[in-house]
C-alpha cells in the first residue's frame, strides 16, 4: 500500500556526477541516447533536450544566474579555492547557489519560487556553531560564483540553509557500476537502496564522463546528488520503521523524480509512520552516534531499547540472520544527506 508518493522539493547533481547525472532529474546519463551537456558553463549536464528545456525554464534550477554561478564555481581563484577543503564543500555550494537563486527569484514575486521557497524555509533545522563556520568559510566562494558584493551575503542565512539540507534531504546513489547493457525493465518503482534502474552502459552520451575500469572491478557506488521533499522530510525515525522507501530515478515518464514510500505491513488507521535515516544493517552503536552526531537525538525506539539491554549486540535469530530486523537493501532506508 501506497503511504506516500510526492515530487521533489529541489533536485542537485553532486559536483563529481555532474558529468553522469542529469541536473534536471538525476537521471544517470550512461547509455543514453540524446544526453548533452550545457556549453555555457560545462558543469551540469542533461539526459535530454527536454530536460535541458525544462531546467532553463525552471531558473532556479539552470536558469541564466545558475549557468553563471556554476561557471563561475568552476574557475574559483586561490582565495576560494583555500576555502574549498572538499567535494561536500563543492556539493554543499552548489545546493547554495539553487537555494539563494530560489530565494531571489521568491522575492521577485514567481509564483513557483514563491511556493517552493517557503516550503523549504519551513523544513526542521537551525544552525550549529560547526555550519556558522562553514558558512562563514564558503561565503567567499558562493559571493564569487553568485557575483555578490563582498561580505554581502547573510552568514547565518546559508548557515540554516545548510542545516536544513543536512537534515531533511535523501542522498540518491548512482546505479551499481557495470559494464552491462542498460536495463530494458518497464517503469516501476524500485527501493531507493537497491541497484537502481538502468545500469552503466558502454554507449556514453554526448558530454558524458564514461566509467573508470577501477569504478566498474571495485562495485563503488556513489552519490549522484541529493534531493529535497517537503512532506517526506517530515516522517520521523525509527530503527525499525514500517514503511520502505522506492525511487525510480532511472525511469522515464513524470513520476520519475517522485519519491514513494510503502507500507511494510498492515498499519491500522491513525498509526505513524516511520523511516529510517541511517542503514538498518548498522549495528545499535553505529546507529546511535549517526542519529546523535548528524540529527542531534538519542534514539529510544524499541530496537534500540532491546539491542541496547543487550550490550549493542544485534538480535539474530537461530540460523545467525539479524533476527527479523531488515536491512536497508531489503527497505530503501533513508540515505544520509550530501551535507554528511
Amino acid at each position: 500500500e501506497v503511504v506516500l508518493q510526492e515530487g521533489p522539493l529541489m533536485l542537485v547533481a553532486a559536483h563529481t556526477m555532474k558529468d553522469t547525472t542529469c541536473a534536471m532529474c538525476l537521471r544517470h546519463l550512461a547509455g543514453v541516447a540524446g544526453a548533452i551537456q550545457c556549453t555555457q558553463c560545462q558543469q551540469a549536464s542533461f539526459c535530454s533536450p527536454t530536460c535541458k528545456q525544462a531546467a532553463e525554464s525552471s531558473h532556479w534550477v539552470h536558469g541564466l544566474d545558475v549557468c553563471r554561478a556554476y561557471q563561475r564555481l568552476g574557475a574559483v581563484g586561490v582565495a576560494e579555492q583555500q576555502a574549498l577543503q572538499d567535494e561536500q564543500d563543492l556539493d554543499a555550494a552548489r545546493f547554495l547557489i539553487h537555494a539563494l537563486c530560489l530565494k531571489a527569484l521568491a522575492v521577485q514575486g514567481q509564483a513557483d519560487a514563491v511556493q517552493r521557497c517557503t516550503s523549504l524555509l519551513s523544513l526542521v533545522g537551525h544552525p550549529t556553531e560547526v555550519d556558522l563556520r562553514v558558512a562563514t568559510r564558503l561565503r567567499p566562494v558562493l559571493e564569487h560564483a553568485l557575483n555578490a558584493v563582498p561580505n554581502s551575503l547573510d552568514i547565518t542565512e546559508v548557515a540554516t540553509l545548510l542545516r536544513k539540507e543536512q537534515l531533511n534531504s535523501y542522498g540518491i546513489l548512482a546505479p551499481q557500476p557495470s559494464t552491462s547493457q542498460p536495463s530494458s525493465a518497464p517503469a516501476a518503482f524500485t527501493p531507493a537502496s537497491a541497484s537502481i534502474g538502468a545500469q552503466c552502459g558502454d554507449v556514453q552520451g554526448a558530454g558524458c564522463a564514461p566509467m573508470t575500469e577501477e569504478e566498474a572491478e571495485e562495485g563503488e557506488r556513489k552519490l549522484r546528488g541529493s534531493a529535497l521533499y517537503a512532506q517526506a522530510s517530515l516522517i520521523n525515525h525509527e530503527c525499525n520503521p514500517n514503511v520502505a522507501r522506492f525511487d525510480a530515478f532511472d525511469q522515464q515518464g513524470p513520476t520519475s523524480t517522485h519519491v514513494c514510500f510503502r507500507a511494510m505491513h498492515d498499519l491500522p488507521p491513525g498509526t505513524e509512520v516511520f523511516q529510517s535515516y541511517c542503514p538498518l544493517s548498522w549495528d545499535h552503536e553505529e546507529r546511535q552516534a549517526h542519529c546523535k552526531e548528524v540529527y542531534g537525538f538519542t534514539c529510544t525506539c524499541q530496537r534500540c531499547q532491546m539491542e541496547g539491554q543487550m550490550g549493542g549486540d544485534r538480535m539474530q535469530g537461530e540460523d545467525g540472520s539479524s533476527g527479523g530486523w531488515m536491512t536497508d537493501d531489503d527497505e530503501g532506508g533513508r540515505e544520509a544527506g550530501m551535507g554528511e
